[in-house]
């Protein structure tokens, strides 16, 4: 059924098997046109979603996403949550999880020692959840390349890096001289003054000389 409804809800917060634990930000009420009347399983079992004074809230899709109440969702899972009101955000956590985290500073440490950067430029860091874990997502600018960089939030391991973009010093500098300085540089010499000593000068003075 296609119903028109007021609705204050963050895109962010889509139901697609079950939620985890993230933390949205909720974007100012509009109209939309909605599909209602959708059931929820939870382990293949069915499973009612109320507000705190016990109201059913309807689940219903938009644009192919299927939206549902987070309180009611996470707290099946055993999920604590909070509303923020004054940064309008929703804040989610597992029982027991560990918020530990490194600092934002260490996490950009991680990423510009793993890079070899000392001085980048444009730098830029966020905490993200995805996959099951916090992380740190850096991007930078250095030798006119731009870095990406995936820092976990508890361990401060790198775990995934890319760069693009500006020139290669490795291939430019250092493969250049060993392609093109060594062959005319160093044989040359081994054979056009070296060889040639010895057939010259050594080898005239012992028919010549001695």
């Amino acid at each position: 059924m296609k119903k028109d409804y007021l609705k204050g809800f963050a895109l962010g917060a889509a139901l697609t098997c079950a939620v985890v634990g993230f933390t949205f930000s909720a974007s100012a009420d509009r109209s939309i046109q909605i599909n209602d009347n959708i059931a929820v399983r939870i382990n293949d079992a069915n499973f009612t979603p109320r507000d705190p004074n016990g109201q059913v809230v309807e689940v219903f899709t938009y644009n192919g996403t299927t939206y549902a109440p987070i309180r009611a969702i996470c707290e099946a899972f055993n999920l604590n949550v909070q509303y923020d009101s004054a940064n309008r955000t929703a804040l989610i956590t597992s029982q027991g999880a560990n918020t530990n985290y490194i600092t934002a500073q260490q996490a950009q440490q991680a990423a510009l020692t793993h890079a070899g950067v000392s001085a980048p430029t444009g730098m830029e860091c966020e905490r993200e959840w995805d996959d099951g874990r916090a992380f740190y997502e850096i991007e930078f600018y250095s030798g006119g390349r731009e870095y990406e960089y995936k820092v976990d939030a508890l361990t401060g391991s790198v775990l995934s890096s890319s760069g693009s973009g500006g020139y290669d010093d490795d291939y430019y500098d250092d493969d250049y001289d060993d392609r093109y300085d060594d062959p005319y540089d160093d044989d040359y010499d081994d054979r056009y003054d070296d060889d040639d000593d010895d057939r010259y000068d050594d080898d005239y003075d012992d028919r010549y000389d001695d």
